[in-house]
Formats: C-alpha cells, structure tokens, sequence
C-alpha cells in the first residue's frame, strides 16, 4: 500500500513539474490544463462536458477553494467531564463506578481516564475505574469495549 502511495505522488510530482506547477493548490480552477477528450463508445461520443470545463469565477471576497481551518464541533466535553470526576479516585486508589449517556460525537470519551490510569494500576489490590454508559452510538460502543479493563460496556 506505501508503494502504491508513493507511485501516485511521483507521478504527481513529475505531471506537476512538467506542468511548471509546485504546489497542488496552484492547479484547483485550472481547467485551461484539461481538454475533452473524444468518447471511444457511442454513449461516450453523446456526453457535452464542455460546462465542466470551463474556467469558475469565485465570488467577490472568496477563494476558490477553502482556506479556513475545520475545527471540530465537539472538544471532548465528555471525556472531560468524565477525566474530572475520576481523578480525585485515582489519585486516592479507591474505585468508582460512574455512568454516562454517550453519543455519536463522544468518539474518545475514556481515552485521558487510561492515559492516567495505566500508571496507578500495577497496584496491587486496586482495581480500575469503571465508566459505566449507555449508548445507541455503535462505533462509539465497539471502540470503548475493546479497550482496556477500565471500561464496563453495558
């Protein structure tokens, strides 16, 4: 598969570079690059793709393609919520079971609870903290069941 990726951006580089282009946003809009091709088969020969090809005009203020960054809607709020209210029992070693309503944008909730639990649980008679939740997310279901021993999927 890393072969097969590193052939595509060879090629790429080389059709760039031919092309007298470096970067690959310096192509996005530059249809003056393509022609139509002439279709081989009856149905191809009927297709008009002329529109595709010509040149779009962004709108006034706008780029051509998206230059603004995607952040994410959520921030982990869950895993937050769930990583303060499990640190004062980790800290102290006690055990504690806490439930939790997950959805489908709750894609890491538990992951800062194992990052601060491995080290506290080579003790000896301590057991792990159980996040127990309900949840009709089942990506987020079949991620936190396999994960560690910190997690009671119920």
């Amino acid at each position: 598969m890393t072969n097969y990726f590193e052939f595509i951006a060879r090629e790429t580089r080389e059709l760039m570079a031919q092309l007298g282009v470096t970067r690959l946003v310096d192509l996005i809009g530059r249809t003056d690059l393509l022609k139509e091709l002439d279709g081989f088969t009856a149905k191809q020969q009927k297709l008009a793709l002329s529109k595709l090809l010509e040149t779009a005009e962004p709108h006034p203020g706008k780029a051509l393609y998206c230059t603004e960054n995607n952040p994410p809607l959520i921030t982990a709020l869950l895993n937050a919520q769930l990583l303060q209210q499990a640190k004062p029992f980790v800290d102290e070693r006690q055990s504690k079971t806490f439930w939790f309503d997950i959805r489908n944008t709750d894609r890491s909730v538990g992951a800062s609870l194992q990052a601060i639990s491995p080290r506290r649980t080579a003790i000896r008679g301590w057991q792990p903290i159980l996040s127990k939740r309900t949840s009709t997310a089942p990506q987020a279901r079949a991620s936190a069941c396999g994960t560690r021993a910190a997690w009671n999927c119920t």
